[in-house]
């Protein structure tokens, strides 16, 4: 059930990762955690450890989706790829687990 909500912000958390880890040399993973984390704060069972499978995986996704050459441009120098929004919204689709059918 933790996970509940974090299906339901994936909109809106990936799009504003923009790229902090540019400025900041942190990788795509961290800033994702990062993330997560300050949109969870208020939920004090759910750690950091938490979330790095789904950032990891969203990764991985978003590099096969944009390929690694505009990937790394992206973590490098901070430009925007076209279609990014879109990448990365596939991306965390990907990787989210689906919720148990709770069944009668």
């Amino acid at each position: 059930m933790k996970y509940l909500h974090i299906i339901a912000v994936v909109g809106i958390v990936l799009p504003n990762l923009s790229f902090a880890n540019a400025q900041t040399n942190k990788t795509y993973q961290e800033s994702c955690i990062e993330a997560q984390v300050k949109l969870h704060e208020q939920h004090k069972n759910i750690s950091r450890n938490d979330f790095r499978s789904f950032c990891d995986c969203t990764e991985r996704q978003l590099k096969n989706i944009l390929g690694q050459s505009q990937f790394n441009e992206m973590q490098q120098e901070g430009k925007k790829p076209s279609g990014l929004k879109s990448a990365q919204d596939a991306a965390a689709k990907a990787c989210l687990k689906p919720e148990p059918k709770i069944e009668a």
